[in-house]
């Protein structure tokens, strides 16, 4: 539904480990070749942008995205929505830095997050534990709503 409502797709590894940025580029390959076949075979496009875990990378990261037709991404403005509980606060943090065309990073509602904040919104874009697709996604997905109260933020008359 995310892709058939015109928006954007990511991929962020098929396993998200931890462990990400030590991978080998033939693993990292792997990880990222079997994301873009999982997310083209549920929504029928496959992603133009990477996301590493933790936002790390190194050159393999860079050279297997490459290699994939992959542009490597990270963020610019984070809510640190996992250790900061009240919405306001993780809203307010985000405007402090976001800017037009920037990326706002948001976890999903599991442990916390501003998806559990606004009632798990995105949590079940894919349904948990579909591998790659889902840590992704469910970022976009749980941005519907914060992008809603964020716009009204900005809109507001000082």
């Amino acid at each position: 539904r995310i892709a058939s409502d015109g928006h954007l797709l990511g991929n962020h590894t098929y396993t998200h480990s931890n462990a990400t940025n030590f991978f080998g580029l033939a693993r990292l390959t792997n990880e990222m070749t079997r994301t873009q076949s999982a997310t083209r075979d549920a929504a029928g496009v496959a992603p133009a942008y990477f996301r590493p875990p933790m936002g790390l990378s190194n050159p393999r990261v860079f050279k297997a995205a490459a290699a994939l037709g992959l542009k490597v991404v990270g963020w610019t403005a984070r809510g640190l929505d996992t250790q900061i509980r009240d919405p306001e606060r993780v809203v307010r943090r985000i405007l402090r830095s976001v800017r037009p065309g920037g990326i706002i990073l948001l976890q999903e509602g599991k442990g916390g997050g501003m998806g559990a904040a606004f009632g798990g919104a995105g949590g079940e874009a894919f349904g948990h534990g579909t591998g790659g697709i889902n840590r992704f996604t469910t970022i976009v997905a749980g941005l519907f709503l914060l992008v809603a109260v964020l716009i009204a933020l900005i809109a507001r008359p000082v």
